[in-house]
């Protein structure tokens, strides 16, 4: 799953977008994934929780950060 940082999206598939520059005598494209809702390039790779189902960036063993410490004490 991704999530758009600018406008909160969250999507399992990501739009390509194209950028063309001059190169040579031609341009060449390239290539950025983007969010579908809004085409920003501004996007984050994000993992569901095994407990709670909070989306987040990181797991440890499957879990958010307040689930992993709830869970093994940690602070």
């Amino acid at each position: 799953m991704y999530r758009c940082i600018d406008c909160e999206h969250t999507f399992s598939d990501y739009k390509t977008i194209e950028e063309h520059h001059p190169y040579g005598m031609g341009y060449a494209a390239e290539r950025w994934a983007a969010c579908p809702n809004c085409e920003s390039t501004d996007i984050e790779e994000v993992y569901e929780c095994s407990r709670c189902g909070e989306l987040v960036t990181e797991l440890e063993e499957g879990l958010c950060d307040l689930c992993y410490g709830e869970m093994y004490g940690e602070d």
